[in-house]
């Protein structure tokens, strides 16, 4: 009787300890709470509004990275490897999804162009902008209006140009080798740095063709025009322009014989004169070459006399007291007065130390950190937001007075001219629009710093970037003046920039 007793005692007391330890536990379960989605929709604006790149500081995961049963698709350390490892654009991301969470964090649904990544990331707490993980990514620079005319010799066309845009690539619209086209706008993939055209005619019209896959085509000579070749002592072509004559007929010379002291001479009008000193002026600026005192030699008079009208002639032209002015860039936001801009050196701002808790750090020292440390810096000195204001335009601030380094080129493409020769301001600003490296200059890479949706301190990097806009005009011999504007305030997302050090050479366009 007493060991029956016993034996229930002790059941009784094993059932108590397991629905109490059950009870604990369930209470336990209860207390961990996830997110759930408020509100869901398809993103359906302007893609390129919607083209992205991750930032590092979020990973992708199947769902809300707060909600029940999310997994990693790829980390946050993963993401960044892979972005800066991108050369092309393949690993840009198209945003097509928008979710808001009962917190009120936002998340998107993203897909990579190569395809190989698609998931979910966290994008901040706004769904009128991209924050996060993500950041908004301008894929091509703004197409540029040209009319040229090429020669096709590739293998391939693109309805938009490679890896710019996501499930848009090669065009079904083909061109046999030989063809010649024109085109009526250009655009450069902004990661791998290619350059593209648009076809503007022909069965191929619309479709972009890589710049590599092309040759200049000479376009034919107007009835009314005569085209003069300027070439050097080689017979090299070194430029050539069309002097055109309204109502000139086909056939008939441009000038004509006329007598003086009973000897017959071929002539030029004054007029024409004049108006083909200037274009072969305008022509030169840059090149090297000049007409002897800025004039044709009554050598040269004499051969464009005799040319016709649908034909071409050629002038020969020998090096002289060549020199080469390099650029002075100043910079500008709007009308606001205009600010000399200097050499960052490396891709990265060249700033003063600048306090993160006990440490001081540059942007390049924040650059060499790895993700450890850099953790520990953000936490002592970018954990608060007026931190994080305050290094954000410290950093911009001291952006906006550099520009990052720019390719020595070769001798040949500098701005050159006779010693002492004078350039308009025009001369000057159509040779910079001619150079890409010129007529765009990026802003050197500096840190930009936020907190995550967790309150954790993140930081990534950004760029703007200047635009030619006018020029000084002055002479051969003399630095050349010319101003760029830019907007501080529109700046694109980029990879950890490299730290190499670029000492601007003997042939470097730029004022040291």
């Amino acid at each position: 009787m007493q060991t029956n007793l016993k034996k229930s005692l002790y059941l009784s007391l094993a059932a108590v300890s397991f629905l109490a330890a059950g009870a604990v536990a369930s209470t336990q379960a209860s207390a961990k709470t996830y997110a759930k989605v408020a509100s869901m929709q398809s993103l359906k604006t302007d893609a390129n509004t919607r083209n992205v790149i991750v930032t590092g500081n979020n990973a992708i995961a199947t769902k809300a990275a707060t909600m029940q049963g999310a997994r990693t698709i790829k980390s946050a350390a993963a993401l960044q490897s892979a972005q800066s490892s991108d050369k092309v654009g393949s690993f840009n991301f198209r945003a097509y999804a928008v979710a808001t969470t009962d917190r009120g964090s936002v998340y998107y649904k993203v897909v990579s162009f190569d395809k190989s990544v698609r998931g979910w990331i966290y994008g901040g707490t706004s769904t009128s902008s991209f924050g996060g993980g993500l950041q908004q990514f301008a894929t091509t620079s703004t197409p540029a209006t040209i009319n040229k005319s090429f020669t096709y010799n590739g293998q391939k066309l693109w309805a938009s140009p490679a890896w710019t845009q996501y499930r848009v690539g090669a065009s079904k619209l083909t061109m046999a080798n030989g063809t010649k086209f024109t085109v009526n706008a250009s655009t450069t993939n902004v990661k791998s740095g290619d350059l593209y055209y648009q076809i503007a005619d022909g069965s191929a019209a619309g479709a972009w063709v890589k710049a590599s896959d092309v040759e200049n085509a000479a376009t034919p000579i107007a009835n009314n025009a005569v085209r003069i070749n300027l070439v050097n002592q080689s017979g090299t072509v070194i430029k050539s322009i069309d002097y055109t004559v309204n109502n000139a007929t086909k056939g008939n010379t441009l000038g004509a014989l006329t007598a003086t002291n009973g000897v017959y001479s071929w002539k030029l009008s004054t007029a024409d004169t004049s108006a083909i000193q200037t274009q072969i002026n305008n022509a030169l600026v840059g090149t090297g070459y000049a007409l002897t005192n800025n004039a044709l030699s009554d050598a040269q008079i004499a051969a464009l006399a005799q040319a016709k009208f649908g034909d071409a002639v050629s002038l020969s032209f020998a090096n002289g007291n060549v020199v080469y002015s390099t650029i002075t860039p100043y910079g500008r936001i709007g009308g606001n007065a205009a600010e000399k801009l200097t050499n960052s050196v490396t891709p990265v701002v060249n700033s003063k130390q600048t306090a993160f808790g006990t440490y001081e750090y540059s942007a390049a020292d924040l650059a060499k950190l790895d993700d450890t440390a850099l953790a520990t810096a953000l936490q002592a000195g970018a954990n608060t937001q007026d931190k994080i204001k305050s290094l954000n335009e410290f950093f911009l601030t001291t952006a906006q007075l550099q520009f990052a380094p720019v390719n020595d080129m070769a001798i040949t493409d500098l701005f050159s001219g006779t010693r002492g020769a004078s350039f308009t301001s025009a001369q000057v600003l159509n040779y910079v629009n001619g150079k890409s490296s010129l007529k765009t200059l990026k802003s050197p890479v500096y840190p930009v710093f936020s907190l995550d949706s967790t309150g954790k301190p993140t930081m990534t990097w950004n760029q703007f970037s200047y635009t030619a806009s006018d020029a000084v005009s002055g002479t051969f011999g003399n630095p050349v003046t010319v101003y760029y504007n830019y907007d501080p305030s529109s700046t694109v997302a980029v990879a950890k920039p490299s730290l190499v050090q670029t000492t601007p050479g003997q042939t470097n366009p730029l004022t040291k």
